[in-house]
């Protein structure tokens, strides 16, 4: 996955500089600018999924979404 997102320009490989072994992850402008967009994209989903639910339900999945994600760590 890393190296398809390298090829797009998104992020890049730097040397680790107190382990040479391995590389630090660097997110480009252009991936900056390309989570910028997809932010925006999931953002209106998210609202186009949510308009079906009433608040206290749409606080209820949260609640529940939260709960898994606690429990996952």
């Amino acid at each position: 996955m890393l190296g398809g997102l390298e090829l797009r320009g998104l992020i890049e490989r730097r040397p680790n500089p107190s382990d040479r072994r391995t590389h630090r992850i660097h997110v480009t402008e252009a991936g900056r600018a390309r989570l910028a967009e997809a932010r925006i994209a999931v953002d209106r989903r998210e609202a186009e999924l949510e308009a079906g639910f009433t608040p206290e339900q749409r606080g209820a999945i949260r609640d529940w979404l939260e709960g898994i994600s606690e429990a996952r760590r």
